[in-house]
Formats: structure tokens, C-alpha cells, sequence
């Protein structure tokens, strides 16, 4: 089974005094890539989270969020435009997972903690790199098409 990462806490920033306002300067060209980078990055941070009391999202995020587009509202086409670049996003990270955490499954199964202990740190990249290899280029290759629940990794040269 792979293993599910944990979620890791954010630090929280430390906060400029409420007195303390500033402005930027901005055209409406500005204002509208900034809400759309906003947006993108209320995205990274909230999304994956469920709102509960044991999962909440950050609500400095939302806040912001909703500030700023408040004063600059995003276009349809905007909209749009986010929710490509997180459908490429989402894309690209799941090919590196998938790559990333089979590669680390197999390396520990070729590997027994003594010999990775044993390794310097450029064989263990290498070595490492190995086992992931395979899968990104079944990936690059042909997607999900052939990825099968195998008794061997002997199909993949591992």
C-alpha cells in the first residue's frame, strides 16, 4: 500500500500591526493577475483541506481572498484561466507522486536499511532515481494504460 504523506502545519507569519497600511501602486492588469495569483495560491493552501475543527482551512487565506477580490472581482475568463492552470497543476503533481512514491516503495524493497545507511548521499540519489525512472517513463509513455497490480517488479527491470 502506499503510504499517505501527513499533513505538515504551516507556520503561521507573524502579522503587520492593523495601523500599519500600505498601498501598492497597481494597473487593472496588475490587480486582476494579482487576484488570479491569489486565487492560485488560496487554492494550494485550502484545498485539500476539510474545513473541520481537525482539518481547518486557513482562514488568513480566505480573507485575503475575498478582500481583494472584493475591490478587483475576477472575469469569467479569469476563472477560467485558474482553474487551467490548477487542472495542470494537479495534472503534473499527480504523474511525480505516483512516480515518486512507487519508486520509493520499490527502493525500499530493494534496499534493506543497513545497505541505504551504508550509501553516501549521491548513491543513494542515484540508486534512488532507478527506481523511479522506470515509472516515469511508463508514464511519459503510455499513462495509466499499462500500470497493473504485478506478483513482480521483474516487468519494470527492478
Amino acid at each position: 500500500m502506499i503510504e499517505k504523506k501527513e499533513k505538515k502545519s504551516v507556520k503561521k507569519v507573524p502579522r503587520v500591526a492593523k495601523s500599519a497600511k500600505k498601498s501598492l501602486a497597481l494597473t487593472p492588469e496588475q490587480c486582476a493577475t494579482l487576484a488570479r495569483l491569489v486565487r492560485l495560491g488560496n487554492w494550494v493552501a485550502n484545498a485539500q483541506r476539510a474545513g473541520s475543527t481537525d482539518d481547518p482551512r486557513l482562514a488568513e487565506y480566505d480573507a485575503l481572498e475575498q478582500h481583494l477580490l472584493a475591490q478587483s472581482p475576477l472575469s469569467i475568463a479569469d476563472e477560467v484561466a485558474v482553474g487551467e492552470i490548477i487542472a495542470d497543476y494537479d495534472d503534473e503533481v499527480f504523474w511525480d507522486e505516483l512516480c515518486e512514491r512507487l519508486g520509493h516503495r520499490d527502493f525500499h524493497r530493494r534496499y534493506s536499511p543497513e545497505e541505504i545507511i551504508a550509501m553516501g548521499e549521491q548513491e543513494r540519489f542515484t540508486r534512488f532515481q532507478e527506481c523511479v525512472l522506470p515509472y516515469e517513463h511508463e508514464v511519459e509513455d503510455f499513462g495509466i494504460e499499462r500500470l497493473e497490480r504485478m506478483q513482480t517488479l521483474a516487468d519494470l527491470g527492478l
